[in-house]
């Protein structure tokens, strides 16, 4: 018997007023959500992206962040743990990419450079200082901005479909966009 078709979920990006309420959150909230939440809304990263990010991926003479590893779950043999957040890969072999970035988010990671222990290093780093978990991410910095910005039902990964509405709303074609979100197809 052969199964309906699933209903898929329509997607709604959050409006610029959303996404300036988050950004004003993460402000209000301390921390580096903030810059999180702008880099994201205007560059269309996975988190996972951001998250492996370094201050050697941006390309500052070309305005682009090189998009080259991501942090993703990796099976553990010791016998302690089942699997452990390690930064590798990305997604996809079309997830390796080059991502324009705009001014406003180049500014914004020059100051994070000017002020962080590790000019070459991490970008964005967990409590101890080392690589973020994403669901420590998910929770208590996200998770607390959604919430202080009254807009819970928006999910961090939310800020992708922003980003990509905001370029077919300047009008960049189908293939740019794909580009710029590494997806394998225009489809």
């Amino acid at each position: 018997v052969e199964m309906p078709a699933m209903d898929e979920k329509q997607v709604v990006p959050p409006t610029k007023e959303e996404v300036w309420k988050l950004v004003d959150a993460g402000e209000e909230l301390g921390g580096f959500g903030r810059e999180m939440v702008f880099i994201d809304a205007f560059t269309g990263l996975r988190r996972n992206e951001i998250l492996a990010l370094q201050y050697t991926d941006v390309d500052w003479t070309n305005k682009e962040i090189v998009v080259n590893k991501a942090i993703s779950k990796t099976k553990m043999s010791d016998g302690a743990r089942k699997w452990e957040w390690q930064i590798g890969p990305p997604k996809s072999r079309k997830s390796n990419r080059r991502v324009a970035a705009a001014d406003a988010v180049l500014e914004l990671l020059r100051s994070l450079r000017s002020k962080a222990e590790d000019p070459s290093g991490l970008i964005f780093r967990g409590p101890e200082g080392k690589r973020m978990d994403p669901d420590y991410f998910d929770a208590f910095i996200f998770g607390r901005i959604s919430a202080h910005a009254g807009l819970s039902r928006v999910r961090f990964h939310d800020l992708r479909h922003f980003f990509a509405s905001m370029l077919i709303a300047q009008g960049e074609s189908a293939k740019y966009v794909c580009d710029q979100m590494g997806h394998s197809s225009v489809s």
